[in-house]
């Protein structure tokens, strides 16, 4: 059976089936919830060093994992490809003859061509050209298909209209891969006004850098809930990133009809094509942002918001919730009839 509603779908997690399912561990998660101060659920207790060694609890989620399996259609993983239990699902499913459809996240290295089980996946699903490129050796079957933005509906309501003194932002984590210490320090000495959203272990850093700069402001955490309230600040936005799978936030840039500013990573060589968003930059060779960013200032603010319609344009017609929501289910349907 293949659930086109959401609200028809049960969602589970393991720890909680073994919570559920053991009275042992349904008493060691009440001590240690008490212990740590009534935070966080129940059920995410019992996964700790005493159950693992005295209590055999890997060995009971493998167990519960395999029934849930053997009880499916299909089965989609969507994690990396170092993911835990990546291995024992894809040669479950093999063994039983289950679909198993992999979608990729995070970044890919080489040593992925160690792991044989991974020739056992029924297909991959990748965020793009670039990302399927690296696993080509692998010889599995595989399609390209990105993500959506689950704020879709309150960023296309966004304003497309472009400030002639243009505004910059980055939202993510504040992580190395991100490069965003980078350009906290790249617009710490600049005259353009940066708004940098987001929280990671280099957030101290990164704050220090724009602490003395008036046109850099930091905006704190921003919920997904809340995200028109960060694009509505920019006209620009920045992905720094060193390496990606997507990212998430340049979909979300698109449908807001921000300007993009990327380095070549990911799927946004994809996502921007045929958009007129032609803006590249180096994250290694920082000066490379600043000719962008002098190339952007000399177009005129009609060709800009011309390319902020391409932008949304291409959202709507390739990367809506919709039209993603319909390539998931002709993959996971025309797989499912393969094995029936």
């Amino acid at each position: 059976m293949i659930f086109t509603d959401l609200n028809s779908i049960k969602i589970n997690f393991l720890d909680r089936l073994v919570y559920d399912e053991f009275l042992i561990f349904r008493i060691i998660n009440f001590l240690t919830y008490f212990k740590n101060g009534l935070r966080k659920r129940r059920s995410t207790f019992g996964n700790n060093f005493f159950t693992k060694k005295y209590l055999k609890y890997d060995e009971k989620r493998s167990k519960l994992l395999r029934n849930k399996i053997s009880e499916s259609d299909l089965v989609l993983l969507v994690m990396q490809l170092h993911s835990n239990f990546s291995e024992e699902i894809i040669e479950f499913c093999r063994k039983e003859n289950i679909p198993c459809v992999f979608r990729t996240t995070g970044n890919i290295n080489e040593e992925v061509f160690e792991f044989k089980h991974l020739k056992k996946i029924s297909r991959f699903i990748h965020h793009s050209n670039r990302t399927a490129n690296k696993l080509f050796n692998l010889k599995v079957p595989y399609s390209i298909i990105d993500q959506a933005s689950l704020q879709e509906e309150q960023l296309l309501k966004l304003k497309l209209k472009k400030e002639r003194n243009l505004r910059f932002g980055f939202l993510g984590r504040f992580t190395k891969e991100k490069g965003a210490l980078e350009l906290s320090e790249f617009f710490g000495s600049r005259d353009e006004q940066f708004f940098i959203a987001g929280d990671g272990p280099l957030k101290n850093e990164i704050l220090e850098n724009i602490e003395f700069n008036v046109n850099c402001s930091y905006l704190g955490a921003v919920p997904q809930y809340n995200l028109n309230f960060f694009f509505d600040k920019i006209d620009v936005f920045i992905v720094s990133s060193y390496e990606e799978a997507g990212p998430y936030t340049g979909l979300e840039a698109m449908a807001a009809g921000k300007i993009i500013i990327s380095t070549r990573v990911g799927a946004m060589e994809d996502r921007l094509e045929s958009t007129n968003n032609d803006f590249w930059f180096d994250i290694n060779e920082i000066s490379t942002l600043d000719s962008v960013i002098r190339k952007l200032k000399s177009e005129e603010t009609t060709d800009l918001e011309n390319i902020s319609c391409n932008l949304r344009k291409k959202i709507i017609e390739n990367y809506s919730n919709q039209k993603i929501g319909e390539l998931y289910l002709n993959e996971i349907t025309q797989l499912i009839q393969k094995t029936e």
